[in-house]
């Protein structure tokens, strides 16, 4: 499999053999992955990309020392990669969005990195049901003075979250900022289109695994996930998720229209 062809290496273990090499090393050298006497560490790791990446193979303890070790990898590699002060690239370099919206503390931007971990709303196909107290030790996040979650309307617009205006009525403003914050969820989306794409044991999770490996998995895969954008730039699956433009249809409000293009506008007077 290591020795393949490079495009069968990559369909096998979801990155470049380069990298592939590189994380190998970093389980060994940070988190603790050692080979045993019938296993090395590169066999070990290949399988368990090979059962998380394509849902082939069978699962075995080296699949249970890879997950822990890749859980471990998560608590350095889930956060953000700059001050968390400073206003995303893809937010301040988009008229659309800048400065409109500062700082936002949430899941990831555009095709790159979980931050956190994510209070998103998506859907992780899961085979059995948490006791009350291991969800209730899931089910927190981090809480940062001045910042916020992008969330969608499901969620209260209350300190810390930024949901979409909840309106009954055609409000130029309102819609305006609620176009404009779906757009924004729309790359957000992405990238837990492109994680889902490139570990698709999380769309299909075997009934066999047990709800905490089920957690450790979203963990481990975001880590993982994190650890390729940072030591792949040219990676397909990036790329190809990149490459779907933001479609938002042309509005028959020429101030809507103009706001999808460029921004709103901010009238004399206003705060």
């Amino acid at each position: 499999m290591i020795n393949g062809r490079e495009i069968r290496i990559i369909q096998n273990l979801r990155m470049k053999k380069e990298v592939f090499f590189n994380l190998c090393k970093t389980l060994v050298d940070n988190y603790g992955l050692k080979p045993t006497r019938s296993v090395t560490v590169v066999e070990q790791v290949a399988t368990f990309f090979m059962i998380v990446g394509t849902l082939e193979g069978n699962r075995h303890r080296s699949f249970q020392r890879v997950l822990k070790a890749c859980t471990r990898m998560a608590l350095d590699w889930i956060r953000p990669f700059q001050d968390p002060n400073e206003t995303s690239y893809y937010i301040k370099d988009n008229p659309r969005y800048y400065p409109y919206f500062k700082v936002p503390k949430a899941s990831p931007t555009f095709c790159t990195y979980f931050r956190y971990m994510p209070v998103d709303g998506t859907h992780i196909k899961a085979n059995s049901t948490p006791s009350a107290i291991y969800r209730k030790k899931m089910i927190s996040y981090t809480k940062l003075h001045g910042k916020y979650y992008l969330v969608d309307a499901g969620y209260p617009n209350i300190s810390g979250f930024l949901a979409p205006y909840k309106v009954s009525y055609y409000n130029n403003h309102f819609e305006t900022f609620n176009l404009i914050h779906s757009s924004i969820r729309t790359t957000i989306e992405r990238t837990f289109g492109c994680w889902k794409s490139k570990f698709q044991i999380m769309e299909s999770m075997p009934a066999n695994i047990n709800w905490r490996d089920q957690v450790a998995l979203v963990l481990a895969t975001m880590a993982i996930h994190n650890f390729i954008r940072k030591n792949d730039h040219y990676d397909e699956d990036f790329l190809d998720f990149e490459r779907e433009s933001e479609h938002m249809e042309p509005h028959d409000d020429p101030h809507i229209r103009n706001a999808q293009r460029h921004g709103p506008e901010i009238e004399q007077g206003d705060q």
